[in-house]
């Protein structure tokens, strides 16, 4: 029940990648002899490890310093490392983004054929992905290929499909060949391998058994092993401001860190300080001046703050048992509510508030505390109201619509409607003043039906078989509509459910104006009456409130009502009306049973054009069920 795109926000951040790590071995100043030294990669595509043309390190890697250390590159090196650290490190990644680099002077050996490879210190790379050193294939990475191209590196072709001419050149040859290309960017890296080894010919690509094979080579060497990575880095959760939850820990000189007894717990914020002035925790001497709890002796009291996250993350739980003085929660409480049904929050915490949620319910239920796996059920993200030049709405930004402008010449039941109305919930919309009014005529417009349906009506039983006329087709709306409302509410598309109990009014509205008092059915208009109030009550609650007290007459609250069921099936008409043509062209109506046969169809549409046939032989009659039929005669 949550929308996709946050679950792959929460999937890339994780970033899980199933690869191999690969140990590449430093060379001496000579470029060819290896040393001990062992510098590993981790990649997710080991196919192309014989396309190796250029071993790369990030500016931050103290190995990078360590290389260039006491040459006539370090100078080179010190520009590089200080401009990119002006950079951010997405603007980093950015594969339109110049990239720029230093060679070292130094190289790594290929474990897959022995070949040197030259070691460089671009920009783009980050220390934090894999373990900081990252193997260049310019003819599968548009990246590595720009850099490739811009400082005359190989682009050796090691991965072709097979409509390739080069694959038909390449497509037998083992040892490297062709090591440069015409190529204006780089190609896919999906194929078949060439210039491989005796990897050549099989099937490249994520997952794929060039992939499976090479690993196997590597692992039984000892040159590389499968490894599953994670981007997700360890959540520290101090911080040094005032705001938070203390974090419950001593230091004392003589016995280290030491927890807060647990009858001193909680450990509560001082509400003196000047943060005006911006005195913090740290200064305030009453807070953290204490004893230690072990020995006695003077001690000093943590003056870090939790990241507030450690509120958001579980505050759910606390709703469940709010009034518990002895734990956070109990256990049987929480199995009782839990989990939220439909949770609703902005695409901007998908991958904070709403990911550490799922992380800490999860803690909790491997600790024996719920039994809930997931905290939220269902999740909408809602959209953002924009103003007349298409820019979101805030008040950093002063223009935002204050709700005191509909309200007072409107009300809140308005407000309500036209936001629910005018887009669906996850999307972003324009603010529109006609849609205010045109929501406030329909409210009023409502309000007058539910009176007249109410005038002389009351509750009760009636045949719904026996309905006719208007009163039969108002039952078969209120039922098909209201069950599409229903389901539309579920599914939290509020705008199409406002819609459905449009069309309610509208037919109720057609009813009431072509239908003498004396035919009306009292029990009926009740019904419509109420259904009407009950739908809309979600959206509209003063305005449903008031009719079901003054015009329905009923005692307590609309919201304790159950919510009106609904038949389908009730919606559908005994009869129906299809058209009957002759040649394509239509020359009149049937009315036939809702459940006629195929020959029944055929029979009541002949006879509507009787008249039009007179003197022609039919050859042919197609019929559509329930729709129309059409006659080939001449």
């Amino acid at each position: 029940g949550w929308p996709e795109n946050v679950k792959a926000q929460q999937r890339n951040w994780i970033g899980r990648s199933e690869g191999a790590e690969i140990d590449f071995t430093l060379a001496d100043k000579d470029g060819v002899t290896p040393t001990d030294r062992k510098i590993t990669v981790f990649t997710t595509r080991a196919d192309t490890l014989f396309g190796v043309s250029f071993f790369l390190l990030p500016p931050e890697s103290p190995l990078a310093a360590e290389l260039v250390a006491g040459t006539e590159r370090e100078a080179a090196f010190k520009e590089l490392k200080e401009a990119t650290e002006k950079v951010s490190s997405v603007d980093r990644q950015g594969s339109a983004r110049e990239k720029h680099g230093v060679f070292t002077g130094r190289y790594v050996i290929n474990p897959i054929n022995g070949r040197p490879v030259p070691i460089w210190v671009a920009d783009y790379v980050l220390m934090d992905y894999g373990t900081g050193a990252v193997m260049g294939v310019p003819c599968g990475d548009q990246r590595d290929f720009d850099f490739a191209k811009k400082y005359g590196l190989e682009i050796a072709p090691i991965i072709c499909e097979k409509d390739d001419p080069l694959y038909d050149e390449l497509k037998d040859e083992r040892e490297l060949k062709v090591t440069s290309v015409s190529w204006d960017h780089a190609m896919d890296a999906e194929g078949y391998l060439v210039q491989s080894g005796e990897f050549t010919g099989l099937k490249g690509g994520k997952h794929s058994e060039a992939v499976d094979a090479i690993i196997g080579w590597l692992s039984e060497r000892g040159l590389g092993r499968k490894k599953v990575q994670f981007r997700l880095r360890d959540w520290l959760i101090s911080r040094q401001r005032y705001w938070g939850n203390p974090i419950p820990m001593i230091h004392c000189d003589c016995c280290g860190d030491v927890p807060v007894p647990y009858d001193q717990l909680p450990v509560t914020l001082p509400d003196n300080l000047d943060l005006g002035a911006g005195e913090t925790l740290a200064e305030y001497a009453p807070f953290y001046e204490t004893t230690c709890p072990k020995c006695g002796k003077p001690a000093k009291r943590i003056t870090d703050t939790m990241d507030t996250f450690t509120c958001s993350s579980w505050y759910y739980l606390r709703y469940c048992d709010p009034h518990n003085d002895k734990l956070p929660f109990s256990k049987e409480a929480v199995d009782r509510w839990m989990p939220v049904d439909n949770y609703i929050g902005g695409i901007e915490h998908a991958i904070l508030h709403l990911l550490y949620s799922r992380f800490w319910t999860k803690v909790l239920r491997d600790l024996g505390m719920i039994d809930a796996d997931e905290p939220f059920t269902n999740l909408l993200c809602q959209g953002m109201v924009k103003d007349h030049n298409g820019e979101t709405m805030s008040k950093s930004k002063g223009n935002v619509v204050p709700p005191s402008s509909v309200i007072g010449p409107y009300g809140a039941d308005t407000m309500r409607l036209v936001i629910l109305f005018i887009a669906p919930p996850e999307k972003d919309f324009d603010w529109d003043e006609k849609a205010v009014a045109g929501a406030n005529r329909f409210i009023k417009r409502a309000w007058s039906i539910v009176w007249q349906l109410s005038a002389g009506a009351h509750a009760g039983e009636f045949d719904a078989k026996s309905l006719k006329g208007q009163a039969g087709e108002l039952f078969r709306t209120l039922n098909g509509l209201g069950a599409r409302c229903t389901s539309d509410y579920d599914r939290g598309q509020f705008n199409t459910a406002i819609s459905a109990v449009m069309e309610i009014v509208n037919a109720a509205s057609k009813y009431l104006n072509e239908t003498p008092a004396a035919d009306r059915v009292p029990e009926l208009d009740f019904r419509v009456a109420h259904d009407i109030v009950a739908i809309l009550a979600p959206i509209c609650p003063h305005w449903a409130e008031e009719l079901y007290h003054e015009a329905l007459h009923l005692e307590g609250s609309v919201y304790n009502e159950p919510w009106p069921e609904f038949d389908p099936e009730l919606a559908k008409a005994d009869t129906v009306e299809i058209a009957v043509q002759v040649m394509g062209k239509v020359r009149g109506h049937a009315t036939i049973a809702a459940d006629a046969t195929r020959e029944q169809t055929e029979k009541a549409a002949l006879a509507a054009i009787s008249e039009q046939l007179e003197g022609k032989t039919v050859r042919k009659v197609i019929v559509v069920p329930g729709k129309l039929v059409n006659v080939v005669a001449n």
